[in-house]
């Protein structure tokens, strides 16, 4: 398929207009008219509805428009890499992130990146280990910061940091509680949780620590972004199981209690391909973990 093609249907797509699209492309109207059609042809199937007042997009090319945006990102993002390794340069490297890890394992990881290629461009996603595992092995990220443990085919993971658990409440109910505590003190409060389609091993550490603690948590709440739930924790909706190390977010109105119980710490791993190209695998070849990480302090 002429990447060509793709860049006009997009266009098109945004401007819903092929006179505007063709002036945008600085070309005359009937060629793209015409390279419309055959990519409709080659695909066999309506992109657009054409009528003498609009152009619309059908079901098919909304689904079409999505992937050739992603397509061409892919292209220009490539012949950026490209120019600047010819310049003298690297390519950019893609790392995952979990936002648990925010103060943990991704500082480690670019703090080190940066060591082995000074001049490269470091760009950060922030997904769920889930779609972070997706991602390596379709080679839209170079590496992942996940939660461990990591047993997938074809994927090569070092544990790089660990830390304990807290339990974060407002304020207000932190009141009168003497700190530190057993997870048992906080039975009868209601839960906010990492969403388990994103955070899997960290809700299940949730429903695991509060059983062995005798109870089951009242789960309330359930959110992607570990500073999300601190927002729910500081408007009082309930009190969450976080790293240690959110106490380096400084955030007001929330308390932070260390605990007694002996429960899993939150683990995070790098996580690459079985297969790596040379940038990575120089990026691991020295990669030390960094186990013992200092205390983040989780005060009352």
């Amino acid at each position: 398929m002429d990447i060509r093609k793709l860049r006009y249907f997009v266009a098109v797509a945004e401007e819903l207009s092929f006179s505007r699209a063709a002036r945008r492309l600085s070309i005359s109207q009937p060629p793209l008219s015409t390279q419309i059609k055959e990519l409709e042809s080659e695909l066999g199937v309506r992109l657009l509805e054409r009528s003498p007042r609009e152009v619309k997009l059908t079901g098919p090319g909304e689904v079409f428009l999505s992937r050739a945006r992603a397509i061409l990102e892919q292209i220009d993002a490539a012949a950026v890499s490209t120019r600047r390794a010819a310049d003298g340069g690297f390519a950019t490297i893609r790392i995952g992130v979990v936002a648990s890890g925010l103060f943990t394992a991704t500082p480690l990881l670019t703090a080190h990146a940066e060591r082995i290629f000074p001049r490269a461009e470091i760009s950060l996603f922030e997904m769920g280990s889930a779609e972070q595992l997706s991602a390596v092995l379709r080679e839209q990220i170079d590496i992942g910061l996940v939660h461990a443990p990591v047993d997938v085919p074809n994927l090569n993971s070092r544990l790089l940091t660990r830390e304990p658990y807290v339990i974060a409440t407002s304020s207000a109910r932190a009141r009168g509680r003497p700190a530190p505590a057993g997870l048992h003190a906080f039975a009868d409060e209601p839960f906010i949780g990492f969403s388990r389609e994103v955070s899997p091993a960290l809700y299940d550490n949730l429903i695991v620590a509060c059983r062995q603690a005798g109870f089951s948590p009242k789960l309330m709440h359930t959110a992607r972004h570990v500073f999300t739930m601190l927002q729910l924790v500081r408007e009082d909706r309930g009190v969450a199981l976080v790293p240690a190390s959110v106490a380096q977010a400084g955030i007001a109105g929330i308390a932070l209690f260390a605990l007694t119980d002996r429960i899993n710490e939150v683990r995070i791993s790098a996580v690459w391909r079985s297969h790596p190209s040379r940038l990575v695998q120089a990026l691991v070849a020295d990669l030390a973990p960094a186990l013992a990480l200092p205390d983040a302090g989780p005060t009352q």
